[in-house]
C-alpha cells in the first residue's frame, strides 16, 4: 500500500464482516505496517545464504589447492626427468598450464569465501582507482568513454591487490554491460559519513562513521530486479560465456575488509554500483562538527552528476 507520504510499504491487512439486522455494512479490521519485519527476515536470510555459500567454497578451494599442488609437483618432476626434445614434455607443459589456470579459480573462490588473512596497509582509494582506470583503457571497447571524479586523501586500511580485484571488476562489469555499443562508464570516490538510517533504507547492519565511497556507474543495458537479487550470486551470470565469479568475488574482498556493496539499476538506464570502505584517516574536530550525515541509498545527487554527458 502507499502511505501518505508516497512511499510503497507492505502490510498485513485482517478484517472482519460486520452486519446490521442481517445487512452487511462493512468490514472492521486492523492494517500491520510489516515491511521493517520483511526486510529483517530477507537480510537474515541473504546473511545465512553467504555463510553457506561461504564456507562450501572455502571446504572447495581447501580441497582443491591440495589436489592442484600434488598436479604442480608431479609435473615438475617429469619436467626434470624428461629432455628438452622429448615428445611428451610439451603434453606435461600443457598439464601444467591448466593447473595454473585451476589455482587462478580457486584464488577467486577464495576471495568470495573471505576470512582468509591477508596483508593490509594503509592505502589511498583514488590512487589504486587512477592507476587501474589507466591500465584498462587500453582493454575496453573504443566505444566507451571513461570518466572520473576522484578526491584526495582517502585513506582505507586494506589489501592493495584485492582492491584491485575489485576495481577491475567494477569497471570490466560495466564495459560488458554496453554491449559494444557507445557509453559512458563514470567512477567517483569521495568521503562521506554514513548515520543509522532506517531499517527501509540503506544496507542494514553498517556502523555508523566516516567511509570512504565508490561509484562505477555505466549508461548500458541495465538490470532488473530479479537480475539484481542474483547479481552477487556465484557462477551466476546473465552471459553466454563466462564464469559469473566476478560480482561474488567483490563482495566476498568487501565482507573481509568490512566493506559493503549496493546495486542500483533498472533496464535500459544503466547501473550503478556503490562500494563503503571505513575511512582509515584521521578525523579532526572541525570535521566531526561540521560533518554532513549521508546515508549510502538512494545517492539520487550522485547519480545526476554521474549520467550529465
Amino acid at each position: 500500500m502507499r502511505r501518505a507520504d508516497g512511499q510503497y510499504r507492505w502490510v498485513l491487512n485482517t478484517g472482519i464482516p460486520r452486519f446490521v439486522d442481517h445487512v452487511y455494512v462493512g468490514h472492521i479490521g486492523t492494517v500491520v505496517d510489516t515491511t521493517d519485519l520483511k526486510l529483517s527476515h530477507e537480510q537474515m536470510l541473504a546473511t545465512q545464504k553467504l555463510e553457506s555459500l561461504g564456507a562450501l567454497a572455502a571446504g572447495i578451494a581447501h580441497d582443491f589447492n591440495n589436489m592442484l599442488g600434488a598436479i604442480f609437483a608431479e609435473s615438475d618432476v617429469a619436467l626434470l626427468e624428461t629432455t628438452p626434445d622429448s615428445p611428451g614434455r610439451q603434453n606435461i607443459e600443457r598439464i601444467k598450464l591448466v593447473a595454473v589456470r585451476a589455482s587462478e579459480i580457486v584464488k577467486l573462490l577464495i576471495a568470495y569465501a573471505g576470512g582468509t588473512s591477508v596483508a593490509m596497509e594503509e592505502l589511498d582509494l583514488s590512487r589504486i582507482v587512477e592507476e587501474m582506470v589507466h591500465l584498462l583503457d587500453g582493454s575496453i571497447s573504443e566505444k566507451a568513454v571513461l570518466r572520473t571524479t576522484l578526491a584526495k586523501d582517502l585513506l582505507v586500511r586494506a589489501n592493495a591487490a584485492q582492491i584491485q580485484q575489485v576495481v577491475l571488476n567494477l569497471v570490466k562489469n560495466a564495459a560488458e554491460a554496453l554491449e559494444g555499443r557507445e557509453g559512458l562508464i563514470a567512477i567517483a570516490t569521495e568521503r562521506v559519513y554514513v548515520g543509522r538510517p532506517p531499517a527501509s533504507e540503506g544496507p542494514t547492519g553498517l556502523p555508523e562513521g566516516e567511509y570512504v565511497r565508490l561509484v562505477v556507474s555505466d549508461t548500458g543495458c541495465g538490470m532488473n530486479q530479479e537480475v539484481q537479487s542474483r547479481a552477487l550470486d556465484p557462477f551466476y551470470t546473465t552471459k553466454f560465456l563466462g564464469r559469473g565469479l566476478g560480482l561474488a568475488v567483490v563482495q566476498g574482498i568487501l565482507r573481509s575488509h568490512s566493506g559493503h556493496i549496493q546495486i542500483l539499476s533498472k533496464p535500459g538506464t544503466g547501473s550503478t554500483f556503490q562500494i563503503l570502505l571505513p575511512y582509515a584517516g584521521a578525523v579532526s574536530e572541525e570535521t566531526k562538527a561540521s560533518r554532513k550525515r549521508v546515508t549510502p541509498s538512494p545517492f539520487t545527487s550522485l547519480l545526476a552528476q554521474t549520467y550529465t554527458r
